[in-house]
């Protein structure tokens, strides 16, 4: 397994800096979720709000202070090669989602052969509203995504459901926790209040509730036998969609979250939540570990 050269008490450091920047990030969410919105259609057919672009804007300005020579990756206002000067934009948008990423090459944002030319090997990666559709819609079921890559690989990882007051994170070596969103600016990552991430003990498909995106990316690959394998075996099948359905299985509600279409910033915050939740798992569609 991977282990970045950033100490333990880095780690914890940041781990409680990105838990405060997503409590400020939640509270202009909701401030945003409760405004009626009209979203724009990318070229890549997904939607994108006035929300998003606040969020991620207000993301660039809180980190910036507290890792000035970090590099910045955001899904709406580009990449910043580093976050001490906001004119330095290395690209107007981020990877594109793609079925060919496997979980160990979510991070290919900065391989060397890597367009990017980020002056750090590490910097943040955001998604400010995961699950637009319905933060569109009302439902409470979205979230904003926050993750440290350093040298190629997912370190720190923060996943907030302001809707639902949840948050779940994790930093490498120091395990994975979730809670009450609103506790988090009170309340130390390492503090026993938090629950630790678990998995259900399901041992067979037969008798698993399993969860899935939408059945649109499954077409999108062609692996829609995947997905009728996955209604006909599993106990119940349901759809969860977005990084909700994955923290339903670090909190014990589901066993299997399937979304066979996905960029790097849907992914790499919970990539660190799975590692470090006793028996989960992070695989791509033919099970290779990241």
């Amino acid at each position: 397994m991977f282990r970045s050269d950033l100490s333990t008490e880095h780690l914890r450091s940041l781990e409680q800096q990105a838990l405060g920047v997503m409590s400020a990030l939640s509270r202009l969410a909701l401030g945003h979720f409760a405004e009626k919105l009209s979203p724009e259609v990318k070229a890549d057919k997904s939607l994108v709000t006035l929300a998003d672009r606040a969020i991620e804007k207000k993301a660039r300005e809180l980190l910036a202070p507290l890792t000035p020579d970090w590099g910045f990756v955001g899904e709406e206002l580009g990449t910043l090669s580093c976050l001490s000067d906001s004119n330095r934009i290395v690209e107007a948008s981020p990877a594109a989602p793609s079925a060919g990423l496997t979980p160990a090459e979510l991070h290919l944002l900065h391989r060397p052969e890597s367009p990017l030319n980020l002056d750090s090997d590490t910097y943040w990666i955001l998604d400010p509203i995961d699950g637009t559709l319905n933060f569109l819609s009302r439902s409470p079921l979205w979230s904003t995504l926050l993750a440290l890559v350093h040298k190629g690989r997912p370190v720190l990882g923060v996943v907030a459901l302001p809707a639902l007051d949840e948050v779940f994170f994790a930093a490498q070596g120091l395990g994975a926790r979730w809670g009450k969103l609103s506790d988090a600016p009170t309340r130390e990552p390492s503090s026993e209040k938090w629950t630790p991430c678990a998995t259900r003990t399901t041992g067979s498909l037969s008798d698993a509730f399993v969860s899935y995106s939408s059945p649109k990316p499954f077409a999108a690959r062609g692996v829609e036998s995947f997905l009728h394998v996955l209604q006909e075996k599993s106990f119940e099948c349901r759809t969860h969609s977005d990084a909700y359905g994955y923290t339903r299985i670090l909190c014990g509600g589901i066993d299997l979250m399937v979304d066979p279409l996905v960029a790097p910033y849907d992914v790499a915050a919970l990539q660190v939540l799975f590692d470090e939740t006793p028996h989960a798992s992070f695989t791509t569609l033919q099970g290779q570990n990241g």
